[in-house]
């Protein structure tokens, strides 16, 4: 028996690992239909992590150095200064057919670690 996990939202991997040297993009993949207003939150509030509201495709749009924010500043010294969060990325999704949008959530984890 093979199980195969569906969902109406997903960007291929449930952890998205930036890479240090390059700009990166996320795509998002969607169900089929129509989809509006994807946002992004982060816990600990990340600001170098964006959301295409059109599209809901993430990238990194700063250097996270620029901001302390999704820093971890609180445990061992050897994770100091790494930055990720975790993510909780809703959108609307018209269905072929249906009538009315409905709101879509994916939860994923952001990780830019920093040698």
């Amino acid at each position: 028996t093979v199980v195969v996990a569906v969902d109406y939202l997903a960007f291929g991997t449930p952890i998205l690992l930036l890479s240090e040297s390059s700009q990166q993009t996320f795509l998002a993949r969607k169900a089929p239909g129509a989809w509006k207003e994807f946002a992004i939150h982060c816990a600990p509030q990340t600001d170098w992590m964006h959301i295409d509201p059109t599209t809901g495709d993430l990238n990194r749009a700063s250097d996270p150095a620029a901001s302390a924010d999704g820093a971890v500043s609180t445990i061992a010294e050897a994770y100091r200064g790494q930055s990720g969060g975790i993510c909780l990325v809703t959108g609307f999704h018209q269905p072929l057919g249906a009538a009315k949008f409905e709101k879509r959530h994916l939860r994923v984890v952001a990780l830019w670690p920093r040698p």
